[in-house]
C-alpha cells in the first residue's frame, strides 16, 4: 500500500542530503528531508518521477520535478554543481568552454536536446542532423534559453533549467502541451558578430 511504498523510498530519499531547491534559492537541504520524511505524498511523487525518468533514460544529474497541482519543486542531484538565478532558472555546466561570448545580438550556431520534466526527450537538432541557428535579442528563442547561452562561451556545453515564466509559449502549434518546467541541453559552437544596417525606413541585421 502506500505506507509500504513511502517506507520503500525513504532510503533513496535520504540520498538528497546535499540537493537544491530552485524554489526560493535558499532551499536547504535539511528542509528538502524534512518535506519528504513528513510529506509521504511527496515522498511517493519523487519515487514516481524517478521511475519516468529511469523509463525515458534521463541523462545523467537531470533533476527531479515534484508536481503538487500546479506547483513543482525541482530537486537536482546531490554533488551536482546546479547554480540557481534569481529568476528562478537552474544551469549546470557539462564543459565551460574558452571561445568567444556572444553578446545581445549576436548570431549564434548551437545543437540542442530539449526534454520534458519526466525526462523525455521531445525535439532538438539530432532531428534534423544539423545545427540551429538564431540571432539573439529578436525573440527567436525562449527567453530562458537566450538568457542561459548569453552566458556560455563558444565550445561550452550547459544544461538549462527553465520554469514556465521563462518557458516556451504552450498550445497545439508548439510541443508543448501545458506549462512546466523544460530542459535544453546546449552547445554552443559558433559566435557571428551582428550590426545593424539602415536603409531609408528599414534595417536588418547583418552578420560576419
Amino acid at each position: 500500500g502506500a505506507g509500504a511504498a513511502g517506507a520503500a523510498g525513504a532510503a533513496e530519499a535520504a540520498s538528497l542530503e546535499g540537493a537544491a531547491l530552485s524554489q526560493g534559492a535558499e532551499g536547504a537541504a535539511e528542509e528538502v528531508l524534512d518535506d519528504f520524511f513528513a510529506d509521504e505524498r511527496m515522498l511517493l511523487e519523487y519515487n514516481r518521477a524517478r521511475r519516468m525518468q529511469a523509463i525515458n533514460d534521463a541523462p545523467l544529474d537531470f533533476p527531479t520535478f515534484l508536481r503538487d497541482g500546479f506547483e513543482a519543486t525541482v530537486v537536482t542531484p546531490p554533488d551536482s554543481n546546479y547554480v540557481a538565478s534569481k529568476d528562478g532558472m537552474l544551469t549546470l555546466d557539462f564543459e565551460l568552454g574558452d571561445g568567444t561570448r556572444p553578446g545581445p545580438n549576436d548570431e549564434i550556431v548551437f545543437n540542442y536536446t530539449v526534454y520534458n520534466e519526466a525526462g523525455k526527450k521531445i525535439d532538438g537538432t539530432y532531428k534534423q542532423n544539423e545545427p540551429a541557428q538564431s540571432v539573439l535579442g529578436l525573440g527567436a528563442l525562449i527567453p530562458g534559453v537566450e538568457e542561459g547561452i548569453l552566458g556560455m562561451n563558444v565550445g561550452g556545453r550547459r544544461r538549462i533549467v527553465c520554469p514556465p515564466e521563462l518557458g516556451p509559449p504552450v498550445g497545439p502549434q508548439t510541443f508543448f502541451m501545458s506549462r512546466q518546467y523544460e530542459v535544453f541541453d546546449v552547445e554552443l559552437l559558433e559566435v557571428h558578430k551582428c550590426r545593424t544596417e539602415r536603409v531609408l525606413f528599414t534595417q536588418r541585421e547583418v552578420c560576419e
